[in-house]
């Protein structure tokens, strides 16, 4: 035990002994002239220390400089300065009276970096390898900040802040360095191995740097070898980028003077590197990008006129909005490589973009140095059968940096139209099938211009020139010459009216087309001339004219406000012809109509979201009419408030030029004058009042018409002062073809009744309740008493009652009904009084040549039902009385030639059955003169057949009697032999 404490008691009197001796043994002036020139050789004559230099023994020999500073410590030339630098040194080269530095640190170092600071490190690393610090086995940096040269931020590196460094060196030469830092603002992580450190020698290089936080940084990794060459050290490896996590930081690409906007681009990323002074190579690169994965190279040469050539292809790349923003910013953004010259070659074999794909896309783009890049060549197929070439031009401006010649052939244009986003239901029904289009071009992102155009659009040579500015604000200036256009093709879907609209209220521009033939179908016209602007949602058609298309004419011009739905239209429009134009628009007119051409339409439209106005006049060859007043705001007729007139010289052209069978007396109708007006507000019902005059006829139409039912319904009043019968007639077959009614006069029918099935539909196309009241009639020029009748029509039921009517000298009275029936049939009724009509008024209708003369009176209660005219006569039913009160003349009963003994009568009942009218058993009385007898009548109706038996009491036979049987078409009968009655 005593030993042992005397052993301790040595080992600490040798220390004390040592630390006493210290001084002695070291001469401490030698060491720090020693130490100032290490310092002076590692820094440089500039190297200036302003501290002290202190020697520690404990716990290792080591030695502490305060304040070291290289070069001007406030100016901006200064390059290093540090609050305190610790050497650790080999105790026994240190009792020898050198310095060989083991281990050093750096505490708070702020280091400004020259330009040149690829020739820095391998200064240092020379350095580490055979020089001053060979033997340094250990290097620590404690929060150290690193700027370049010129100031803090400025250019690159940015200053690097809060830098803690370990660097160490293992016996096999091997230089491990693990370092953090705060990189212009962002957390950095690196650690990197170099083996062997020996001079001369290739240096293996392992490289991790993660950028940002550590749970979403993006890393790089390089593992390769640092070879010495002539010109200066050489790179050689493998580099990784995986920026999944966490982007590129800005300073990395602006490392590469790239806009920070592109690092959206690359996910991943590997390559064999290459790299010397002021050059950079990547080979076999391989990048992980959004929407596929591309393949290439890239060379890089540094400098003051910096370079780059970067090859790429992709197998299958998808368009996303990653690429669509790379797009942009070549076209209007910022150029992504201001400092830059170069060139970009891109190849795609298939580009998936809007749900299909674009085949072999080529694509090669050139920088010139301090302009924007320009596409040098484009080369893609796309959907709808459709090839893009593309070919530059020379350097473009800022506005439009791509200029060019583009070609572009598509065989199935709507579908390349449906792939570039246009809404299915906005395309027109037909045409829009190819394109061939020709131009110089120039593109920016806020301008499209074509020149020189020359297009082919289905059938149609388009030549001229597009403009199209999508900033300040959207303008399109088109100009446009056209050979030939069917307009046919091209009709707007209604449905894509609204859509169109929107885009027209947020576009400017102005559009000048001409088109040397225009057709739709078979119809032909010539020049087409549209010039209009449109400026805020204001359009301003200064010419809408249209030359002989199928005859017509039109020239529009006026103004539109799309914003507020407000319009100010002038119109002038002739027609030479009629039947061509409106066979193209697939309506069928009768032959006749061709007699009013020529047409001339003139007049104004003005209107908005309220109303319209209209104020139009048409001249035609045989009549003029005009429509003037409001209605509602799209000419729907919901709100109106109009005034009609209409003159013609002749009733009866105009009936004919209409394609209305004109009565035989047609100069007998006279001129046409009518005013009327037409009103509502499209909730309630709406007026209706007109004054006709037709000749000598007046009629006041005043209606009400309601359209919130199943059937429009309209209740009034027609009255008129004076009625010709002459119009009534023309007026039944002019409304007997629409209506399908037999035509021909009713009166020539009987035996010959029309056979043909008659449609009733009619009778559900309107409900009425109208009264008539006519205070005159006119026949042949004779004024006649008024009639008057109520017509209503009720879901298929036609009632004519109240009737009061002049027939043949007389009265009828009474009712008539008309029903459709289940089928195709109508059921007819009467209930009819005719009294003191003539009977040779009547009978010069129904039965000329009978003789008859006297008075009438008839009543009848009747009912049928059939498909036909016929059908209804044959099916007469019912029964009625007759009374026949004749004047003296030839004897009907008798034979023409047989004089009447005197005025006679006829009367009795008689019934109808199968439509076949006979007396009531035993027969109607018979009285002439003083002759009384029985009439037996039977008349056939369908076939128009009268057989009747006369039975006469002659005078002074009062036994015997007189038969005689009349046979044969009323009229044309022939009198037969009787047989005597038993």
């Amino acid at each position: 035990m005593r030993g042992l404490l005397l052993v301790a008691g040595l080992i600490v009197a040798g220390a004390v002994a040592f630390v006493v001796a210290w001084p002695r043994l070291v001469d401490e002036s030698r060491l720090r002239s020693e130490l100032v020139r290490l310092l002076h050789d590692a820094g440089g004559p500039d190297l200036r220390i302003r501290g002290a230099i202190r020697l520690e023994v404990l716990p290792f020999p080591r030695v502490t400089v305060d304040r070291v500073v290289l070069g001007d410590r406030v100016g901006t030339a200064s390059r290093f300065e540090a609050d305190r630098i610790d050497v650790e040194v080999e105790p026994l080269a240190l009792l020898a009276g050198r310095i060989e530095p083991r281990r050093l640190q750096l505490v708070r170092p702020e280091m400004v970096l020259p330009q040149a600071v690829a020739a820095l490190g391998a200064t240092l690393l020379d350095s580490l390898r055979s020089g001053e610090l060979a033997g340094l086995q250990r290097i620590d940096i404690v929060d150290g900040t690193v700027r370049r040269d010129g100031g803090l931020g400025q250019g690159w590196p940015p200053a690097v802040e809060a830098l803690d460094v370990t660097a160490s060196r293992s016996s096999g030469m091997d230089f491990h360095i693990e370092a953090s830092a705060a990189l212009a603002g962002e957390p950095v992580r690196l650690a990197l191995t170099m083996a062997p450190l020996l001079p001369g020698q290739p240096v293996s290089l392992q490289l991790e740097l993660q950028a940002g936080p550590r749970e979403a940084a993006a890393a790089l990794a390089f593992q390769g070898n640092l070879r010495p060459d002539a010109d200066g050290p050489r790179l050689e490896g493998t580099a990784r980028l995986d920026t999944r996590q966490g982007p590129l930081p800005d300073w990395a690409l602006a490392a590469a003077g790239v806009d920070p906007a592109w690092a959206s681009l690359v996910d991943a990323g590997q390559a064999r590197l290459s790299a010397a002074p002021g050059l950079l190579g990547l080979s076999d690169l391989e990048l992980e990008v959004p929407g596929g994965t591309m393949r290439g190279s890239l060379a890089m040469e540094f400098g003051p006129s910096p370079t780059f050539d970067l090859s790429l292809e992709s197998a299958q790349l998808a368009m996303t909005p990653e690429w669509a923003q790379a797009v942009d910013l070549l076209s209007h953004g910022a150029d992504p490589a201001a400092a830059w010259a170069g060139r970009v070659r891109l190849r795609l074999a298939e580009l998936l973009w809007h749900g299909d794909r674009a085949r072999g896309v080529q694509a090669e783009l050139d920088w010139e140095r301090g302009r924007r890049p320009r596409l040098q060549r484009l080369d893609a197929s796309l959907p709808g059968a459709t090839s893009l070439q593309w070919s530059g031009a020379g350097p473009g401006s800022d506005e439009t940096p791509f200029t060019g010649a583009v070609t572009l052939q598509v065989g199935e244009l709507r579908r390349l139209l449906l792939w570039a986003g246009v809404a299915a239901d906005e395309l027109p029904s037909g045409g829009l099938t190819s394109l061939d289009l020709a131009a110089t071009a120039r593109i920016g992102r806020s301008r499209l211009t074509l020149t020189d155009l020359q297009a082919r659009l289905d059938a149609t040579q388009i030549t001229g020139s597009a403009d199209y500015m999508d900033a300040p604000h959207p303008r399109l200036d088109l100009a446009l010459a056209a050979d030939r256009l069917n307009t046919a093709l091209y009709g707007m879907n209604a449905v894509a009216w609204p859509a169109w609209r929107d885009r027209l209220l947020a576009l400017d521009g102005s559009i000048d087309v001409r088109v040397d033939r225009l057709s739709r179908d078979a119809l032909r016209g010539q020049e087409l001339h549209l010039e209009a602007r449109l400026q805020a949602g204001q359009v301003t058609l200064r010419r809408l004219r249209l030359d002989d298309l199928g005859g017509a004419d039109l020239d529009l011009r006026g103004s539109f406000d799309l914003a507020a739905g407000t319009y100010d239209l002038t119109a002038a429009a002739g027609l030479k012809q009629v039947k061509p134009l409106l066979r193209a628009l697939r309506l069928e007119s009768p032959v006749e109509i061709e007699r009013l051409a020529p047409l001339r339409l003139d007049g104004m439209i003005q209107g908005g979201p309220e109303a319209a106005r209209l104020d139009l006049t048409l001249a035609a060859s045989h009549a003029t009419a005009s429509l003037a007043g409001t209605m509602g705001p799209m000419l729907d007729g919901s709100d109106l408030d109009l005034t009609f007139t209409a003159t013609a010289d002749e009733t009866a052209d105009l009936l004919e030029a209409l394609g209305r069978p004109a009565p035989p007396e047609r100069g007998t109708l006279g001129p046409v004058r009518a005013r009327g007006t037409l009103g509502g507000d499209g909730h309630g019902p709406r007026t209706l009042g007109m004054q006709l005059a037709v000749g000598q006829s007046e009629i006041d139409v005043q209606a009400i018409m309601a359209t919130d039912g199943a059937r429009p319904r309209v209740a009034g009043t027609l009255s008129a002062p004076v009625l010709e019968t002459g119009l009534l007639a023309a007026l039944y077959e002019t409304m007997a073809l629409p209506l399908g009614f037999p035509p021909g006069r009713p009166w020539l029918w009987p035996g010959d009744w029309p056979r043909q099935p008659l449609d009733w539909q009619w009778l559900h196309a309107v409900d009425l309740d109208l009264a008539l009241n006519v205070a005159g009639l006119r026949h042949d020029g004779q004024g006649l008493p008024g009639a008057s009748a109520r017509i209503g029509l009720d879901d298929g039921s036609l009632a004519l009652s109240r009737i009061a009517a002049p027939v043949a000298g007389g009265r009828l009275e009474g009712t008539i009904t008309l029903e459709a029936g289940a089928g195709d049939y109508a059921i007819l009724g009467t209930d009819l009084r005719l009294r003191g009509a003539r009977a040779e008024q009547l009978a010069g209708v129904a039965a000329p040549g009978s003789g008859l003369a006297g008075t009438i009176d008839v009543a009848a209660e009747l009912a049928a039902e059939g498909r036909s005219i016929a059908d209804l006569v044959g099916s007469l039913r019912g029964d009625g009385e007759l009374a026949l009160d004749g004047t003296s003349g030839p004897g009907p009963w008798l034979g023409r030639s047989a004089a009447s003994p005197g005025p006679w009568r006829i009367g009795g009942p008689f019934g109808v059955a199968q439509g076949i009218v006979a007396s009531a058993p035993p027969g109607m009385t018979l009285a002439i003169g003083s002759i009384d007898g029985r009439l037996d009548l039977s008349l056939d109706l369908l076939v128009w057949i009268l057989d009747a038996r006369v039975s006469l009491t002659l005078p002074g036979s009062p036994g015997s009697s007189a038969i005689a049987r009349l046979l044969g078409p009323p009229g044309r009968t022939t009198l037969l032999p009787g047989t005597p009655a038993p």
